[in-house]
């Protein structure tokens, strides 16, 4: 009957004819293990940094510490951001992550009967690398073309930016953009005397990288 939330001391005592005499205390002992912590928050800094946050579990023993860790999509060696004390939620910094992979954060939590099971796995994506250099076609309507693209190679965009340039100056179209996995932009209105670049821009939570440029005139030479 006793509360696994608590922590426990026990002592022995010896009885006889002229009395009693009562032993120091244990160590203290916790009857449970902690519960499973609740699933973690992760929040991305500069590039390379993430800080996961997470609540304590709903139930089981009282927590003495949390270990937060990072787990790399690849299979290579997890990484361990910190050992936290055993406040009601936990907060914990990773900085030197490797932008180009994804990773799984777990939380766990321990006191002196044992480890919880890790928490409901948090997943970040890995920024992704450049589209292949796109290509332009010609819109029926003078001045209009569509931009297309590849997808990158590695990496998990959820949008890309499409912008337009011109050496010869003046006013530029809106920049486009399209949710994955749209892989084409329409541009209009484009100055039928001008030549424009377009550059494609794959993007997530982590940022982006501009794949190479293509040269376009808005009407057949």
């Amino acid at each position: 009957g006793l509360d696994p939330a608590k922590s426990y001391t026990f002592t022995v005592a010896a009885v006889g004819d002229l009395g009693s005499v009562t032993s120091e205390p244990s160590a203290s002992v916790v009857p449970n293990k902690p519960g499973q912590p609740q699933t973690p928050a992760v929040a991305l800094g500069s590039p390379g940094v993430a800080i996961v946050t997470g609540a304590a579990p709903a139930g089981g023993g009282a927590v003495a510490s949390y270990t937060v860790t990072a787990t790399p999509s690849d299979g290579t060696t997890p990484v361990v951001g910190c050992d936290a004390g055993s406040d009601a939620t936990t907060s914990c910094d990773f900085t030197g992550l490797d932008t180009t992979k994804s990773y799984t954060f777990t939380i766990k939590a321990s006191n002196a009967a044992g480890d919880s099971e890790a928490s409901p796995t948090v997943d970040v994506p890995a920024k992704p690398s450049a589209p292949q250099t796109p290509t332009v076609d010609l819109g029926v309507t003078p001045g209009a073309v569509t931009v297309h693209w590849t997808p990158p190679a590695s990496g998990s965009p959820d949008r890309y930016v499409v912008e337009a340039d011109s050496s010869d100056g003046g006013t530029l179209p809106s920049p486009c953009a399209v949710n994955q996995p749209t892989a084409s932009c329409d541009f209009s209105g484009l100055d039928l005397d001008k030549t424009y670049t377009f550059i494609v821009r794959a993007a997530n939570i982590l940022g982006g990288v501009r794949a190479a440029q293509d040269v376009g005139r808005p009407h057949d030479e």
